[in-house]
């Protein structure tokens, strides 16, 4: 690597003066961050301590919102494909398009509720009883 002008490290080399680990690069990050940074706040470390803190500092404001799938239009369309030998296709293509409801919202304090309730229920199946447990949550999407 070609010297820099007057010796000086890129903004982002912390230690561009200390030889890389063996088998490693050197850390990179903004020169004016010494200290990593591992939470958002102080006192934050779980997903339930976002909602704590949001719902503490936010509280009757705004936060999440949802629509309904107020009905479905279905239409078919041709479509005219190019094949890779130049040849066209026409081919009939169902597009499905959703008319959707306003905006459904609901604030800091109702989403800890919330927080609050699928926690209580997950705890009462059993989840997180013996160590650790991981599971994921599956939803259909539009």
């Amino acid at each position: 690597m070609a010297p820099r002008k007057n010796n000086q490290p890129a903004s982002w080399e912390l230690d561009a003066s200390s030889p890389a680990p063996k088998g490693e690069t050197r850390v990179r990050r903004s020169y004016c961050v010494t200290d990593l940074v591992t939470g958002p706040a102080p006192g934050i470390e779980t997903v339930h301590d976002i909602a704590l803190y949001a719902a503490r500092t936010h509280g009757t404001k705004k936060a999440y919102a949802s629509r309904k799938v107020e009905r479905m239009i279905d239409e078919e369309k041709e479509i005219t494909k190019t094949l890779p030998n130049g040849e066209k296709k026409t081919e009939t293509k169902k597009w499905t398009y959703f008319v959707l409801s306003g905006f459904k919202w609901i604030t800091y304090n109702e989403f800890l509720e919330r927080v609050r309730a699928v926690g209580s229920g997950l705890r009462e199946l059993g989840v997180g009883e013996e160590g650790e447990t991981m599971f994921n949550i599956y939803a259909q999407t539009q």
